[in-house]
């Protein structure tokens, strides 16, 4: 938390430059970076924002992000962000939570939220659920499986 922007810094990323946010799902750490420590917008020209479906109430039940509550639009499985970006559902971790499948070409690379916590201990064994998994059971299903 409060890490995003050094690391946009960092990999020279300008925040003005960022138009699209889409979130995995919506515990604080991760949408808390919609605004900064100083209370100002993290991404000042963001004109999408894309939130789990079932998740839009949770998100709209946070105080802090109350001005980005009616900007926000909902995000399905299978949807496109655009033509190399696609949101693949994961429920689990939260009840919409979702990962993004980035292609470029043959390549692709899974940007996956809290899809896994630990990777040194659940790469090697995807059964094991962690207490923040809202539905460990689900939470346990997109690891045992290829992309």
């Amino acid at each position: 938390m409060g890490r995003l922007p050094r690391a946009m810094h960092e990999a020279s990323v300008n925040a003005d430059r960022v138009r699209t946010v889409a979130f995995t799902h919506t515990h604080i750490d991760h949408t808390n970076g919609l605004v900064l420590p100083s209370g100002e917008a993290a991404f000042p020209n963001l004109s999408r924002l894309l939130v789990p479906r079932a998740e839009m109430e949770l998100f709209r039940g946070e105080p802090r992000l109350e001005r980005y509550h009616g900007r926000a639009e909902p995000l399905d499985g299978g949807q496109r962000i655009d033509a190399h970006i696609e949101a693949v559902a994961a429920p689990g971790h939260e009840v919409g939570h979702s990962y993004f499948r980035v292609t470029s070409g043959s390549e692709v690379l899974l940007i996956w939220g809290d899809l896994v916590h630990v990777p040194s201990v659940q790469f090697d064994r995807p059964e094991i659920t962690w207490e923040v998994d809202a539905d460990q059971d689900m939470a346990r299903a997109p690891r045992g499986s290829r992309p």
